[in-house]
């Protein structure tokens, strides 16, 4: 069995369904949405920043790398 093989019978094993997500809610009006960013809703601006940084870069990146999967 190949390795890819194998990686994907891992996976496939290791992973549960998940539930469909939900619409992401409207932007208000002048102003981004606000972020789910999970349990601690205390971070700071700056971490909030760099998590916004990385969806961003992640957004970016998913049609460049996508073809190479």
């Amino acid at each position: 069995m190949s390795i890819v093989a194998e990686l994907l019978f891992f996976i496939s094993q290791s992973t549960s369904p998940t539930p469909a997500p939900s619409p992401p809610p409207s932007p208000p009006v002048g102003g981004k949405a606000d972020v789910d960013y999970g349990p601690r809703q205390d971070i700071s601006d700056e971490v909030k920043r760099k998590l916004d940084l990385v969806e961003s870069f992640y957004q970016y990146a998913i049609p460049i790398y996508n073809p190479l999967l």
